[in-house]
């Protein structure tokens, strides 16, 4: 039997407006912006009103349940609705392509529960304008049960500021309805099986049925308002005096006739193409084309709010291969021009059949992977270079850097670009790896390892390491180093930090984890400066052999430099 979980959005377009807000604020108040964090303090607590013009006048179009509990009403003028909300009202003007485009990427993301999730903007008819509906058939068992997976749905949905009712039932209508008819109740509505349809919604309202508004206006004419007074006229009567939609409704309604739901589905890649009259052998042809199909798949990408991380590129030849060609970028871009210079290098080798009299007759870009904004940062599959540094925008050193990891990978490979990367060890010569300049860096940073600064008490880790410890004779004062002898030079010091014990890594050790790592003997680490102001690494110990216990070998080694 085939099991509906309708998700009714009581109030959309204010709660898509205030978690809009909200997460503007929250990245102004992350920056140290006073009155943004005040703002964000009582976001909760102010009302909105969305606002349209209506034969030449602003009217309140709708409103959250703050503004209607100052008896702020639906229809009526703005002025009207600012006097009743004493100046704290946040207001918007209605904005239907927004509304559905964050209900699809609601829809989207309800698809954790069900694959197949369906959107009910109610086509401009009466009733709740926005719902969406799952098919949960052989889906609430895994939650724990129906009550289980229906009160975890709206706990989900609450927790991200949306408020909704929701319900099960055997067809989608009747999910509808049941989930309008709820109001007020704490446990949710569970009809279970077609049978108890009818009984369960003797009293709910009419709206739910989806009619069209003169099919409503002409029922409550009669004082029918229920859908059990609808079941208990004669089908014949129904049918003369409203219309064929409303029986049509009635049988959606009990399941007498099947209803199929259609799931939101995954849009097409964008792409961009150019089809050529004749095939065209010529060089500077080609960058033209590449140009325009470049310009008309970024604008696409502009206008759906994205940008792409991977692109591929297709040329087709007369009587010769299709010639294919896939770009990745370590930043997400929709900068046209720089995605041209990136392929440049590449169809420059391309063979255009020129000596053979052929040529190109049509180019098509297609952008594979995309990234989408979240609170004002680029976010797509992994995080790039580029997406790591600056400030998130696509502005900055970080864009600058995701342009030159692209261009140095497109003219020597991706695999010769890489990156020193610092990792959680306490080891100077393992607190760092090598990895690809566009790989995500997995795992978290030490927060003493590298740094770049010349300050070794703010970074206790050298920038630069010696290839191999180099051999020291130091003279002590006591305890603590007074100077120490490299490469034939007396170098004095005048400051001494240590010493900083490093112990053999038990934990590596135990779960089998860089065992050369794990083993290496105790030893002890100084940071000391010299007359010059220049700041050493020396170490006591150690020296990269390997063995157990803490003594052997207690020799002084150089070991970096902090520059």
């Amino acid at each position: 039997m085939p099991r509906i979980l309708a998700i009714l959005l009581c109030a959309w377009r204010t709660d898509r407006v205030r978690r809009h807000l909200r997460a503007r604020v929250s990245r102004e108040a992350s920056t140290g912006h006073t009155p943004a964090a005040r703002e964000l303090a009582i976001l909760s607590h102010r009302p909105i009103l969305v606002t349209a013009e209506v034969s030449g006048a602003t009217r309140i179009v709708d409103a959250c349940h703050l503004a209607l509990a100052r008896s702020v009403r639906i229809g009526m003028s703005l002025a009207h609705g600012r006097a009743l909300c004493e100046g704290l009202a946040i207001e918007s003007r209605v904005d239907e392509s927004a509304d559905r485009m964050a209900l699809r990427q609601l829809a989207r993301w309800c698809q954790r529960w069900s694959p197949t999730v369906a959107v009910d903007d109610g086509g401009g008819r009466g009733g709740h304008t926005h719902a969406l509906l799952l098919d949960a058939t052989g889906v609430a068992h895994l939650m724990g049960g129906e009550a289980m997976f229906l009160r975890r749905v709206r706990r989900s949905l609450t927790q991200r500021e949306i408020r909704v009712r929701v319900a099960l039932a055997p067809t989608p209508r009747a999910a509808l309805a049941a989930a309008g008819a709820c109001a007020g109740s704490s446990t949710p509505p569970i009809i279970p099986t077609p049978d108890d349809i009818r009984p369960m919604l003797r009293d709910a309202p009419l709206e739910p049925l989806r009619l069209e508004p003169p099919c409503i206006a002409a029922l409550h004419e009669v004082n029918l308002r229920h859908i059990g007074e609808l079941f208990a006229l004669p089908r014949s009567d129904l049918l003369v005096r409203f219309g064929a939609g409303l029986l049509d409704a009635l049988d959606r309604l009990d399941g007498s006739r099947p209803e199929r739901l259609d799931g939101v589905r995954e849009e097409p890649p964008p792409e961009h193409a150019l089809h050529l009259e004749s095939p065209d052998p010529r060089q500077d042809s080609l960058w033209r084309v590449l140009d325009l199909v470049l310009d008309g798949l970024c604008n696409d990408l502009r206008r759906r709010h994205r940008r792409m991380r991977e692109v591929e590129l297709l040329i087709e030849r007369y009587h010769m291969p299709t010639a294919t060609m896939r770009l990745s970028m370590s930043a997400a871009t929709d900068d046209p021009r720089h995605v041209a210079r990136l392929l440049r290098p590449r169809l420059e080798k391309l063979d255009l059949g020129v000596m053979l009299g052929l040529g190109m007759e049509s180019m098509r870009v297609r952008a594979l992977r995309l990234a989408r904004p979240r609170n004002g940062l680029w976010l797509g599959e992994g995080r790039g270079l580029g997406e790591g540094l600056g400030d998130g925008l696509g502005n900055g050193i970080g864009a600058d850097i995701g342009a030159l990891v692209d261009t140095l990978a497109a003219r020597l490979g991706r695999e010769h670009v890489r990156r020193i990367v610092p990792m959680n060890r306490h080891a100077p010569d393992h607190a760092w790896r090598m990895m690809p300049a566009d790989a995500p860096a997995g795992g978290r940073a030490h927060a003493s390892c590298g740094g770049g600064a010349g300050d070794p008490r703010a970074h206790p880790r050298p920038t630069s390491l010696l290839q191999r410890p180099e051999s020291i004779t130091v003279g002590m004062r006591g305890m603590v180093p007074e100077s120490f002898r490299w490469r034939g030079r007396e170098i004095a010091l005048r400051h001494s930090i240590g010493p900083e014990r490093l112990a053999a890594e038990w934990w590596n050790r135990a779960r089998g984890v860089d065992a050369t790592v794990a083993a290496l003997q105790s030893r002890d680490l100084w940071r000391v400066q010299a007359d010059d102001g220049g700041w050493f690494l020396l170490e006591r110990g150690g020296a990269g052999s390997v063995g157990g216990g803490g003594g052997g070998d207690r020799a002084w080694h150089l070991r970096g430099a902090w520059c």
